[in-house]
């Protein structure tokens, strides 16, 4: 599993919180939070449950490095106690799934994980929208 170094985003760009019915859409990726759906490039993209919350935690994070430990929690709330090797492969099998699109997740050693877009879109990549 190859590491990637992950670049500092500007001090002024807030994560995202988002609430019930809302979705995140930046043009290249879209994710449906309460139904469970992800699209890159308006093509489905077939995620475990797991993959599912990882993409919603790091998407909500976009540009930004979110803790390992905290992945894990919002990834598996009810389970073991963390269990970093697990999150590496759970993380391993989404970034495979997202390569193809040019979407990236970044691993800064011994800190956490990041979503970025690599060259798969020129855009702004903050954009939610709330569903009615």
């Amino acid at each position: 599993m190859q590491t990637e170094t992950f670049q500092q985003m500007p001090q002024d760009h807030q994560p995202s919180r988002l609430g019930p019915g809302e979705v995140y859409d930046d043009g290249c990726l879209r994710v449906e939070f309460d139904h469970y759906f992800v699209t890159c490039k308006g093509r489905y993209v077939e995620l475990t449950r797991t993959e599912f919350l990882l993409i919603c935690r790091l998407t909500r994070s976009i540009n930004r490095i979110v803790k390992a430990q905290d992945l894990w929690e919002y990834a598996r709330p009810s389970a073991k106690p963390f269990n970093l090797r697990s999150l590496h492969v759970h993380l391993f099998k989404l970034r495979h799934k997202l390569e193809p699109f040019g979407l990236r997740i970044n691993n800064l050693i011994n800190v956490g994980y990041g979503l970025s877009h690599g060259t798969c879109c020129e855009g702004d990549s903050d954009r939610i929208e709330s569903t009615p």
